[in-house]
């Protein structure tokens, strides 16, 4: 295959991997507080089909993020261009949901990842989450100075770093907390769905998540974390005692209409990095072909498959609104 051929496939790879995660986020039962299989959680705006359908809209973005990353550009460069991205992704998502925030999360995190893994060579947690940090920490002019959503104000009203520094610092609650308890439930022979949801509560004891801020404070979030190490320390989903927590966590949230929505874009972070990791769809064996391809920067050139306006208005993607500017 030619390296503009690559690019491509390894792109789709990529974005097919992120809207997976999102969809066995969203799918993850019971989830304390979150919309899931059961229902909108502490949302009643939120349901499993209206963020099934929201994760599959997000699609050509996504394939648009990873193809950026495998330009050869400057990290500010890339910064920009994920910026514009990404505001483009969010209209479309809001205008697919018919205004409710699903994924804004979301997108910021996978963004960053899929860009990192865009550039293919080594795509481990570690790696990429290091990556997506350094891109990150790039400053993107274009971005609104306020945007007037929920998370950012209790970011400001309570001094918390939130998703962006999160995203910065290289995603700790992701590699230090979500993957090693994932693995750790893994080998103790909890089943996929119990690890998973151990993996949200190990995210969920150690974050400031500014959705729990803005729904309940800091006492909320304070009574969030607390109850979800309870969990874990009760020997976790795949127990009996573990479960009987999270039963309780659960109705705490649903009595305070509390939902750490921050923990779950981690989760689906997580979960897109754990897929990668494992090689889901000979996602390694596309990196490893990727990177030992000593022509890949042809895509990167006028008319090759990094040049995302061009290839977007081929694949039709004017229609999810990836080539407008940002309107806001």
């Amino acid at each position: 295959m030619d390296s503009a051929g690559s690019t491509e496939r390894w792109a789709r790879v990529l974005a097919d991997a992120a809207v997976r995660a999102l969809v066995e986020e969203a799918a993850l039962s019971p989830k304390p507080g979150l919309a899931d299989s059961r229902g909108g959680g502490a949302h009643d705006d939120l349901s499993f089909a209206l963020m099934c359908r929201s994760a599959h809209v997000l699609h050509p973005f996504f394939v648009a993020m990873a193809r950026a990353g495998s330009c050869e550009v400057s990290l500010q460069a890339l910064r920009e261009r994920l910026g514009l991205l990404g505001r483009s992704a969010e209209a479309a998502m809001l205008d697919a949901t018919g205004g409710v925030n699903t994924h804004r999360g979301a997108i910021w995190a996978l963004g960053l990842l899929l860009a990192a893994a865009g550039r293919g060579g080594d795509i481990s947690a570690q790696v990429l989450a290091a990556r997506a940090g350094a891109i990150a920490r790039c400053e993107d002019p274009a971005a609104p100075t306020c945007t007037g959503n929920k998370g950012e104000a209790a970011r400001r009203r309570y001094g918390v770093g939130g998703a962006k520094a999160q995203a910065q610092a290289g995603f700790p609650q992701v590699v230090r907390a979500a993957l090693p308890q994932l693995r750790r439930s893994r080998r103790l022979g909890a089943s996929e769905d119990a690890g998973r949801l151990d993996a949200l509560l190990a995210i969920m004891a150690g974050l400031d998540d500014t959705c729990l801020l803005s729904r309940g404070g800091r006492q909320g979030l304070a009574g969030m974390q607390a109850r979800a190490a309870g969990v874990l320390s009760a020997g976790g989903a795949g127990t009996a005692e573990g479960q009987r927590a999270l039963r309780r966590l659960n109705d705490y949230a649903l009595a305070w209409r509390l939902s750490p929505g921050g923990a779950a874009d981690l989760l689906a972070a997580a979960l897109f990095l754990d897929g990668l990791e494992r090689g889901r769809d000979g996602a390694l064996v596309h990196a490893d072909s990727w990177a030992s391809d000593p022509g890949n920067t042809e895509a990167c050139r006028p008319g090759g498959a990094g040049n995302w306006r061009a290839r977007a208005a081929e694949r039709g993607c004017q229609s999810v609104g990836l080539l407008q500017e940002p309107s806001r």
